[in-house]
C-alpha cells in the first residue's frame, strides 16, 4: 500500500501555491484578492455552499472527488478527479462568483496513492469550517491573531481520517490549528 506523506501532499500544494509551472505549462500561483471573496475570517456558510455548489457543476459527478480543498483570501480552491479520466487531477479555483478553467495537477502519476488521498467533498460539512475559522484564533492562545488559510486534506501517513488545518497568524506569531471532520481540535501546532 502506497500512501502518499504529509510533506508530499504540502509539496504538492507548494507546487500549485507557489508559482512552479504545471504540466500544462501554465503558471500556478496565488491568484490575487477576489473582489467578491471575504477575508477568510469573515468566510460565511453561504460563500462556501455557492464555491462548492459552483465547482461540483463545473466537474461534472457527484459526489466530486477531491485530493484537497483550500480556503484564502482570493478564493477556494479544490483539487477534483476528473470523472470521466479518473487518473487525472484539476485545480478548480472558484472566484468572483465563478469558476475557473481547471489546472491540470501533476501529482506524479501514482493513482493508488491518489485514490488514498481522494474523499467526497460532500464529507466536509459546511457549518464546521465556517466555526473553525471563527473558534482558532482563540484556540491558538496569539493575541490579535487571524485566521488566515484553511487547507482541508487526509492527514496521511499519520492517520487516513480528513483534517482540517487553519492557519491563523498576528504581526509575530503563527500557528496551525488542527481539527477533525467533526470541527474537534486535535492539536495546535
Amino acid at each position: 500500500m502506497k500512501i502518499i506523506r504529509r510533506g508530499h501532499v504540502v509539496a504538492v500544494l507548494l507546487l500549485i501555491m507557489g508559482g512552479m509551472t504545471a504540466c500544462s505549462g501554465q503558471e500556478l500561483g496565488p491568484v490575487a484578492k477576489s473582489a467578491d471573496a471575504p477575508s477568510v475570517e469573515s468566510v460565511t456558510a453561504e460563500y462556501l455552499d455557492q464555491a462548492f455548489r459552483a465547482v461540483s457543476e463545473k466537474v461534472g459527478a457527484g459526489p466530486v472527488q477531491v485530493t484537497d480543498i483550500s480556503i484564502q483570501e482570493s478564493g477556494v480552491q479544490i483539487n477534483a478527479v476528473n470523472p470521466q479520466a479518473p487518473s487525472e487531477l484539476n485545480l478548480w479555483t472558484y472566484q468572483d462568483g465563478r469558476v475557473m478553467d481547471p489546472r491540470p495537477v501533476d501529482y506524479g502519476g501514482d493513482t493508488e496513492a491518489l485514490e488514498q488521498n481522494l474523499f467526497s467533498m460532500g464529507d466536509v460539512e459546511i457549518a464546521t469550517v465556517v466555526a473553525l475559522i471563527k473558534e482558532a484564533p482563540a484556540a491558538s492562545k496569539i493575541d490579535s491573531a487571524r485566521t488566515v488559510n484553511v487547507e482541508i486534506s487526509r492527514g496521511l501517513p499519520i492517520t487516513e481520517d480528513i483534517e482540517i488545518n487553519v492557519a491563523v497568524a498576528s504581526e509575530r506569531d503563527q500557528k496551525q490549528v488542527r481539527a477533525n471532520l467533526s470541527g474537534k481540535i486535535i492539536k495546535v501546532l
